[in-house]
């Protein structure tokens, strides 16, 4: 996914199906999960990645997707550790977890500006 929105009431990276494979990649836009989000039991081999965008879920699911991070299940373009993700709540309704940059990219982005702001 690049961009926009995509709503699901339930969202299921794998399905219950012994050797079940479920990739998502987020590279930009919004993810939203209703009620449920579910990246399988041992044996089915899920994973997601996020590089931009934003995973929101309820917020009941905020323990289960930092459970799921800490499995290396999902990653923030990469990267393992939930201290590679921004988390966030709003008022208790959903959890966001977005990727954080790393140093370099972030390095890259200032001077990029610097260089928009010589031109004018």
């Amino acid at each position: 996914m690049t961009g926009g929105t995509v709503t699901a009431s339930q969202i299921y990276v794998t399905m219950w199906n012994a050797g079940s494979v479920g990739r998502i990649q987020l590279d930009g836009g919004i993810l939203v999960a209703v009620s449920n989000f579910w990246m399988g039991i041992d044996g089915m081999d899920s994973a997601m990645d996020i590089n931009g965008g934003t995973l929101k879920v309820p917020y009941a699911f905020g323990s289960t997707i930092e459970g799921y991070i800490g499995a290396g299940k999902i990653t923030a373009m990469g990267l393992n550790g939930l201290s590679n993700f921004a988390v966030a709540t709003d008022n208790a309704t959903y959890w966001t977890f977005q990727a954080i940059p790393e140093p370099i990219t972030m390095s890259l982005l200032g001077l990029g500006g610097l260089f928009l702001r010589r031109k004018k």
